[in-house]
């Protein structure tokens, strides 16, 4: 059974971090090398929660609640860039902007 729960976890919070990292990486395409940090941080926290967990169960609570803290306030953060009414628009709306304009008169102003 936690097994199940564990597989359903990472296929939704961790798709939904791999749908935020698609995203940043369309409206930040200058990004180059730190896409990787920014990768890194989603993968970690994606596994914050079962984390945090393992260390509770350990007794090592001294770690996990840095860990907790991160991750549960990333939750916070990721919601307001995914949800529409939140501001899901912000990385779409960024892009749409860069697009618009390096079409017109050839303006590569904001071009990566």
């Amino acid at each position: 059974m936690v097994l199940l729960f564990l597989l359903i976890y990472t296929a939704v919070y961790g798709g939904a971090n791999l749908y935020l990292f698609l995203r940043i990486n369309h409206a930040f395409p200058e990004l180059g090398a730190w896409r990787y940090p920014v990768a890194l941080f989603l993968i970690f926290a994606a596994a914050a929660p079962v984390l945090r967990r393992a260390l509770e169960q350990h007794s090592v609570l001294l770690a996990a609640r840095p860990i907790s803290v991160i991750g549960y306030c990333w939750v916070a953060v990721m919601l307001w860039f995914l949800c529409p009414p939140a501001g899901g628009w912000v990385c779409g709306t960024w892009a749409r902007v860069r697009q618009l304009a390096n079409r017109g008169r050839g303006c590569r102003c904001l071009a990566a």
